[in-house]
């Protein structure tokens, strides 16, 4: 990457030239290049900053406050926290369910409509004055927070920590007022377990009230309540019924779809290419935490020659180039 060589090669006076403009308080927040992405069928608005200053200064904060913002979170938060992910989610649901059929009897399960666009700016700087004090500190996250029109925005190293941190006066409201015993959160979906269809109904209705009321935000039209084993909870791209998980369907489709498009290219020409080879390991990932056997069989094994092929043309190539550095 360009900009990051750039920086690599002039590092000592730029970090010189940005420590004094923090110092001075003449930092303010690049100007975004925008694009969007179609991610799951979803158009997303994607704001991309400079790795100089704008990267840095957010890797920068996040060292010093990381720790702070996630020593407040609930336990069963998993989105964007070191040591967390969408895995170890999974496996908790998972052990709950076994362990515990009649208060994982019933799901409830939400996702925030429009999330990061529709954080209130106001409403988040006031929440973040609330844990933090220092006043150099706060300029630099109202700088940022204020540097789009409204909401925040996707791509914003910062954002996944802001996003986590609006919503998490919500999570504690559902664990202490609500006493929701069982419930993850990855980032703006949630899942909520009960006996009761009717107790989780009632605690819907208090729940779309906090969001609407102290946060600004609303539930998705598309909630529901349902018998966790008969449906199996679609979360983090996976059905889990407890005694078996399967992959979600929509990504089920498009695995079958794209391995069934790299063995047609592989049979063809005798090899895969760099892209064919990262996604098929992917999709690997994908099928190790989730029943796969058949899909597996059909689908990733026939390509398993060329992977191999691949990997040592990968090998052979960077013994080459080491042995001519040397």
């Amino acid at each position: 990457m360009k900009q990051v060589t750039n920086f690599e090669n002039n590092k000592d006076n730029m970090l010189l030239e940005l420590h004094n403009d923090l110092r001075d308080k003449k930092f303010t927040t690049s100007e975004y290049n925008i694009y969007t992405i179609n991610d799951r069928s979803k158009i997303r608005e994607i704001y991309d900053l400079p790795f100089y200053p704008d990267r840095i200064v957010h890797w920068a904060i996040m060292l010093q406050t990381e720790k702070i913002f996630t020593n407040i979170f609930i336990h069963d938060s998993y989105a964007a926290i070191k040591g967390k992910g969408g895995h170890k989610a999974l496996k908790r649901a998972r052990k709950w369910i076994i362990e515990n059929p009649e208060e994982t009897k019933y799901c409830l399960k939400i996702d925030i409509k429009k999330f990061f666009p529709n954080i209130k700016q106001d409403i988040l700087y006031n929440l973040v004055k609330k844990k933090f004090k220092d006043k150099d500190l706060l300029w630099l996250f109202k700088d940022i927070i204020y540097s789009t029109e409204s909401g925040l925005p996707i791509g914003n190293f910062t954002s996944q920590y802001f996003g986590n941190y609006y919503t998490n006066w919500f999570d504690h409201y559902c664990k202490h007022e609500l006493k929701i015993k069982r419930m993850q959160k990855y980032m703006d979906d949630y899942i909520f377990f009960s006996d009761s269809k009717q107790d989780l109904r009632h605690k819907k209705y208090k729940m779309d009230k906090y969001l609407k009321d102290n946060l600004g935000l609303k539930i998705k039209g598309n909630w529901q309540i349902f018998p966790t084993r008969v449906r199996g909870i679609d979360f983090i791209g996976y059905r889990d019924f407890g005694n078996y998980i399967l992959l979600r369907k929509s990504i089920a489709s498009k695995f079958k779809r794209q391995m069934r498009g790299c063995l047609k290219f592989a049979e063809y020409n005798g090899y895969i290419s760099r892209h064919m080879y990262g996604s098929i390991n992917s999709y690997g990932g994908w099928l190790q935490w989730c029943n796969s056997y058949d899909l597996y069989t059909k689908y990733t094994k026939p390509l398993e020659p060329y992977l191999e092929k691949y990997h040592r043309e990968m090998i052979k190539n960077e013994s080459t180039i080491n042995s001519k550095t040397r």
